[in-house]
């Protein structure tokens, strides 16, 4: 699925080492030319990743790993949960998004927030913590302006019949409080738990009176 079959030219450098490497440059956060040399020169790895990523390399694996997983029961199809998380982005990507400058284009998934330049990670997983489907925003957007679109992209093949598309019940925090996605859940019957905004309601400083009940009792007592 990874390496496609070679009948010419060099040998190909071993796909292990280059997902090696790749994970090494996600998990430290460190430019792709401080990749050590372990793993082989930095240009091959990067142009690995770029291959992988473009032809889709990575989401078959994540769709080999759910077939296989849900063959098992190990995923569970009934209850989902919902969040997102931001990453700050890399000292490479430092000029992108200038105040004053051109917008940063949507597939960069690059956007200032208070953490500076961020990107946001919105994912849906299972009770069992298993990665069921991402999506990258800029880091300023909120996380129910992706919740629809996120939640309408999982699949989950491995069993007899159409692949599982909805859950039964959907766990989030309250940055998912919305009506829009109430709405979604009841036309899907999803069951939402998520807890609801304890906002008081205070008046306005012209209108102080404005939410307390008229006093009738006076009213009456003098007629």
């Amino acid at each position: 699925m990874v390496s496609p079959e070679q009948k010419m030219g060099r040998p190909r450098n071993d796909d292990r080492l280059m997902l090696n490497g790749i994970f090494w440059i996600l998990c430290s956060g460190a430019a792709w030319r401080d990749l050590p040399e372990r793993f082989g020169p930095w240009s091959t790895v990067y142009q690995r990743f770029r291959d992988w990523r473009d032809d889709g390399t990575f989401d078959q694996v994540l769709e080999r790993l759910h077939i296989r997983l849900n063959q098992e029961g190990l995923i569970d199809l009934d209850t989902w949960m919902i969040d997102s998380t931001a990453g700050r982005a890399t000292r490479a990507s430092s000029g992108a998004g200038k105040k004053g400058g051109p917008e940063e284009p949507v597939d960069h998934a690059l956007g200032r927030s208070r953490g500076g330049l961020t990107t946001k990670i919105h994912m849906v997983c299972d009770a069992n913590g298993v990665p069921l489907r991402f999506l990258l925003s800029p880091g300023q957007a909120s996380d129910i302006s992706n919740a629809q679109a996120l939640l309408d992209q999982v699949r989950i093949p491995g069993k007899p019949g159409r692949p599982r598309k909805r859950c039964r019940w959907l766990l989030a925090d309250k940055g998912y409080v919305a009506e829009h996605l109430r709405q979604y859940c009841d036309r899907y019957r999803i069951q939402p738990v998520i807890p609801l905004r304890t906002m008081k309601r205070k008046p306005k400083p012209a209108c102080q009176g404005c939410l307390t009940a008229p006093n009738t009792g006076s009213a009456t007592s003098t007629s």
